[in-house]
C-alpha cells in the first residue's frame, strides 16, 4: 500500500503494477478485503485498486493495481511467454516459510531480474535471515522496519492439568494402552477325567515411558495420575474442551485459536464442541474450522464478527 501512494503521489499511477503473493489463500483475500477496506474501497470492485486472486476465485478489475494472490497463483503468471509483464513490483510476503513454491518462485524471480532491469522484488517478512536473502539476490539491501512484539506466556501441560482439574477416563483413548500378560492352563476335571484349558489375562502396569515422578514434585496428584497414564501422542479433545471453558470463565470475551495436526483432528474437535450443550449455544460462542481444503466463504467467516 505504501509502494501504491508513492507511486500516485509521483504520477506514476498508471504504469504502477504491484503483486503480492501470500503463502495461503486466507491470507491473501484477508489482506485485500482490509487494504481496500482502509482505502475506503470495495475489493475487485468498480474503479478499486485492489483486488485478490486465488484458486478458483478472482476479484480483479482493468483499474486493479495492487494484487494480492498466493505464491502457485504467481508461479502460473511466470509460465507466461513474457513473464510477470505488466508488473512493476512484486512483494513475496513471508518468504522465511521456505517451502517448494516460495523457493522455487525466488529462483525464477532471480533469473527473470537480468530481462526485467525495471522490475523491483520485495522479499518481506518479519523473522527471515535478510543477510541469506541479500546474498541470494547479489548483495540487494536490506531494509529494517521497527515493529512491536505482544508479550507471550508458556503455559505447560502439567500446569494446564493442574487449573482445570482434568481427569483421564478409564476407556479414554488418551490413556496409554494395557497390554497385560496373557496366562493359559489346563485343569482336570473331576467328573469324566476331562482336562479343561482356560485363559486369562492379568493387568499389566501402563504408565506413560516419560513419565518422571520427581520432575512434577510440587504439582498435585491428579497431575500425577494424569500424567502418568497418558498417552502423549493421542490428541486430547476433553482437556481441550475443559481448557476452553475454563478461559471463557476466567479471561473474558476473546477468541481462542486451536491449533491441531491435520483436518481429521479438526473436524473431530469441531462436530464435538458443535453438539455439547456448552458450546453449541450460538448465542455464547462461535464454533469455526479454519483449515486451506475449505471454500474461501467458510475460511472468511472467521473474520466475520
Amino acid at each position: 500500500q505504501m509502494l501504491l501512494e508513492e507511486a500516485l503521489a509521483s504520477g506514476a499511477g498508471g504504469t504502477t503494477s504491484i503483486l503480492c503473493t501470500q503463502p495461503r489463500r486466507i491470507a491473501a483475500t484477508s489482506l485485500a478485503r482490509r487494504v481496500a477496506s482502509e482505502r475506503g474501497e470495495q475489493v475487485g470492485g468498480r474503479g478499486s485498486l485492489v483486488g485478490y486472486q486465488v484458486r478458483l476465485e478472482s476479484k480483479r478489475t482493468e483499474s486493479t493495481r495492487l494484487l494480492y494472490c498466493t505464491t502457485g497463483i504467481a508461479l502460473r503468471m511466470m509460465l507466461c511467454e513474457k513473464p510477470l509483464e505488466g508488473i512493476s513490483h512484486v512483494v513475496v510476503d513471508e518468504v522465511h516459510e521456505r517451502d517448494t513454491q516460495t523457493d522455487l518462485l525466488l529462483l525464477l524471480l532471480r533469473e527473470l531480474l537480468p530481462l526485467r532491469p525495471d522490475l523491483r522484488v520485495v522479499c518481506m517478512s518479519a523473522t527471515v535471515q535478510a543477510e541469506l536473502f541479500s546474498s541470494y539476490f547479489g548483495g540487494c539491501p536490506v531494509l529494517t522496519a521497527q515493529g512491536r512484539s505482544y508479550p507471550v506466556t508458556d503455559t505447560f501441560l502439567e500446569d494446564i492439568l493442574a487449573t482445570t482439574g482434568h481427569v483421564l477416563p478409564p476407556d479414554s483413548p488418551c490413556r496409554v494402552s494395557d497390554h497385560g500378560t496373557w496366562n493359559k492352563a489346563t485343569f482336570n476335571l473331576h467328573r469324566g477325567g476331562q482336562a479343561s484349558t482356560q485363559e486369562w489375562k492379568e493387568a499389566g502396569a501402563a504408565t506413560n515411558p516419560d513419565y518422571d515422578e520427581g520432575r512434577y514434585a510440587a504439582y498435585p496428584p491428579g497431575v500425577h495420575a494424569v500424567l502418568s497414564q497418558l498417552n502423549e501422542s493421542a490428541i486430547n479433545h476433553d482437556l481441550i474442551m475443559e481448557l476452553v471453558d475454563y478461559i471463557d470463565l476466567n479471561l473474558g470475551d476473546g477468541a481462542v485459536l486451536v491449533f491441531l495436526p491435520g483436518f481429521a483432528d479438526i473436524s473431530t474437535l469441531y462436530n464435538t464442541m458443535s453438539s455439547s450443550r456448552r458450546f453449541g449455544d450460538r448465542a455464547a460462542f462461535r464454533v469455526l474450522p479454519l483449515h486451506s481444503s475449505l471454500s474461501p466463504a467458510e475460511q472468511s467467516a472467521v473474520f466475520d464478527v
